[in-house]
């Protein structure tokens, strides 16, 4: 049976079979394809709808999130850009070009543009949310919650912010206010993967192993190339002394190639809690927990 997605793709095919100089449902299709992971598909679209109207700025900016999505930033950034030329009253490029730099680390530019966007359209919770994400990266975690706060009074169901207040509020000190924004972000969207993750990392931090196994298992299950998930469930499997199963997900966080985990800034901690329990770690696998290398 076909998905709501795929109908709305048919009824494209069937206007554009009507009208095939017409831009619109190009650019609409583009959306649908975008949204089941056809990028390609919406390239073609969206390069189409611009053939056909030029100063069509809906369709740059949606090829420009095609292009996100495929990693190609340069071309992303020209179509936001572009977007924003020829409609600069719209929030929503601004806010994409922001992703943009964001990920490149061009944190500066992310905030000008998340903030300019917030000039335009004061009740954009994503924004908001974005500008949050920032200020964390940055280590500006009051500034962060700030702008999680602002994201989650404007649209209470937006589980993005409650995952990035209740990051700053753990990298803060505060595990009681992490785990409700942890516990939140669940609620409203039960398989994300980064959240159980770290939720996870405080219940290591405090030794309920029972909880952060568990945490560590549903982050692996909805994100089966999680690697961080399988380094720090290493960590529980070594409460355990199950040595043999710590080795194995240590050598599969190895091979996934997650690098620079930012979760190991506390694998002392974590090393410090199973010392505590008068447990020796074997010599390899504590090399392997500390190995920068992972």
């Amino acid at each position: 049976m076909m998905g709501e997605i795929e109908l709305a793709i048919k009824d494209f095919d069937t206007a554009i079979e009507l009208r095939p100089d017409h831009a619109i449902p190009y650019n609409n299709r583009a959306i649908a394809y975008r949204n089941i992971g056809e990028i390609d598909k919406a390239l073609e679209d969206t390069t189409k709808a611009i053939e056909l109207h030029p100063n069509f700025a809906e369709a740059y900016n949606n090829r420009g999130n095609a292009y996100v999505q495929k990693g190609i930033t340069n071309l992303a950034i020209n179509d936001f850009t572009k977007a924003i030329i020829l409609n600069p009253d719209r929030a929503e490029p601004y806010c994409n070009r922001g992703v943009v730099f964001e990920r490149m680390g061009d944190y500066n530019d992310a905030i000008k543009d998340y903030e300019y966007a917030i000039t335009l359209d004061d009740s954009y919770a994503e924004a908001y949310n974005n500008l949050g994400v920032v200020y964390n990266r940055l280590d500006e975690f009051d500034k962060a919650i700030k702008n999680f706060t602002t994201a989650i009074t404007l649209k209470a169901d937006l589980a993005m912010a409650y995952a990035g207040r209740g990051y700053a509020y753990w990298k803060k000190g505060d595990e009681k206010l992490a785990m409700l924004d942890y516990d939140k972000a669940i609620d409203i969207k039960p398989d994300f993967a980064e959240v159980y993750h770290n939720r996870g990392l405080v219940h290591l931090l405090n030794a309920n192993t029972k909880n952060a196994m568990a945490d560590f298992n549903k982050a692996i299950e909805y994100k089966p190339d999680f690697g961080e998930a399988y380094y720090n469930r290493a960590f529980v499997w070594s409460h355990m002394q199950d040595w043999e199963k710590a080795k194995l997900d240590l050598n599969v966080a190895k091979i996934i190639g997650k690098n620079n985990f930012t979760s190991t800034i506390n694998a002392d901690r974590y090393i410090a809690n199973i010392e505590q329990k008068h447990i020796t770690l074997p010599e390899d696998i504590a090399e392997m927990l500390t190995s920068p290398q992972l």
